[in-house]
């Protein structure tokens, strides 16, 4: 165990007595830093007959799901005499987050049985839970039968629903749920406009990128980055230039990902003076390559702190960063800064710190991967034992154990 992790074990101790208060349990479960201790709180409640109370229950649920304990928490599910929607759907969403398609339509089953139908939340969950786990197909398929069952998803259900079709080519589907949401009189806001776009994009229909971006007075800079993405996939550099710069015009503050897209975007497609002219308006705009940060996300504390942890085991077990991958005039040091905020390995580092344990991971580049980040992904996938998926722009990366689908050759 970590001094951090044996730090917050007991500093979590001081406060849970045991046996521990029926009063207080939910909200020690809440807090609780380890398995192994929300186990033992199961157990003390047992013994003080307090384990299917209502809030008790619930609470220790939601516990053994934080920590990825599917079945200790399908247990307390089952032991709890009066089952809710929300106990149900959270045990579903956990198993389809874990890309255990068979599992959740089994748990979908089974509520039925039990008498409780699923909500638009169940779905929701059912749907964005596979689509994060890399079941983009079975995520499909889960909307499909949502829609046949009379649900439809809101906004966060919209979104979810488009990454998955994006990433399964249905432009079918995708086109249906575009025609939901302007049926529906929904706002078209930047988060559902951006996965319009992005699935739009993948399935090659670069005319639909255009016209949502048309139809929608509401986008961001995610908005920009996808639709740069979107439009150089199917070589349309010209409306690319064209949109991104009424993007600038319209004043959004763009970042060092959009300026690098449209660069990338003229240089692959053969649009070299171009390429130049807008490198040379970045930096005049301030925007240095490879001077990706992220001080503005509300949880960049927690990820530099895991990326951190992440680097120092890596170069334990033997990993040495390659700087030859930062072609910048720079001191060997401030190499080795650069490539630790790559963008892949802050993700990654999110995702660790933002999910269960046993989760798989999953990130999309809009550039080739490096091999610095190449070789890290294989290191993390051995110790911190997760899969992660990087897709970048020439195939899919795999990464189990400590190694790669694609043999070390891309």
């Amino acid at each position: 165990m970590s001094s951090s992790s044996s730090s917050s074990v007991l500093n979590f101790l001081r406060h849970v007595s045991f046996p521990p208060d029926p009063r207080l349990l939910p909200s020690a479960l809440k807090s609780c830093p380890a398995l192994r201790l929300a186990r033992a709180l199961h157990a003390a409640a047992a013994v003080a007959g307090v384990s299917r109370d209502a809030f008790v229950a619930s609470s220790l649920l939601h516990a053994y799901l934080r920590f990825g304990a599917t079945a200790d928490a399908r247990s307390v599910l089952d032991g709890m005499p009066h089952r809710t929607v929300v106990g149900w759907s959270a045990l579903i969403a956990a198993h389809a987050s874990r890309g255990d398609a068979e599992g959740a339509w089994g748990l979908l089953e089974r509520m039925r049985s039990d008498g409780i139908e699923p909500n638009v939340i169940t779905w929701n969950g059912l749907v964005s839970g596979l689509n994060r786990s890399g079941r983009a197909r079975d995520a499909v398929l889960a909307l499909v039968r949502m829609h046949g069952e009379g649900f439809l998803p809101d906004a966060t259900g919209v979104s979810c629903a488009l990454s998955a079709v994006g990433d399964v080519g249905d432009v079918a589907v995708g086109e249906q749920l575009h025609g939901y949401v302007v049926k529906a009189g929904c706002r078209l806001d930047a988060c559902v406009a951006t996965a319009l776009i992005d699935m739009y994009g993948k399935c090659g229909r670069a005319d639909e990128i255009v016209r949502v971006f048309d139809e929608s007075s509401h986008m961001d800079v995610a908005s920009c980055n996808a639709l740069v993405a979107g439009l150089s996939q199917n070589a349309q550099v010209s409306e690319a230039l064209r949109l991104f710069r009424e993007f600038v015009g319209r004043g959004i503050e763009l970042n060092v990902v959009s300026w690098t897209s449209i660069v990338a975007c003229c240089v692959q497609n053969g649009r070299d003076l171009e390429a130049v002219d807008l490198f040379r308006e970045m930096q005049s705009e301030g925007i240095e390559p490879n001077s990706v940060t992220i001080p503005s996300h509300p949880m960049m504390a927690a990820i530099t702190e895991k990326l951190k942890h992440l680097t120092m085991e890596m170069r334990r077990l033997g990993f040495a960063p390659n700087t030859d991958y930062v072609l910048h005039d720079v001191e060997e040091q401030e190499k080795d800064d650069i490539l630790s905020v790559h963008s892949e390995k802050l993700a990654v580092a999110l995702g660790l710190i933002s999910t269960s344990h046993g989760t798989p991971l999953r990130v999309i580049k809009n550039l080739r991967i490096c091999g610095d980040c190449h070789e890290a992904m294989k290191f993390i996938s051995s110790f911190e034992r997760r899969e992660i998926y990087v897709r970048d722009t020439n195939r899919f990366h795999h990464f189990k154990d400590g190694k790669c689908s694609c043999a070390d050759y891309w």
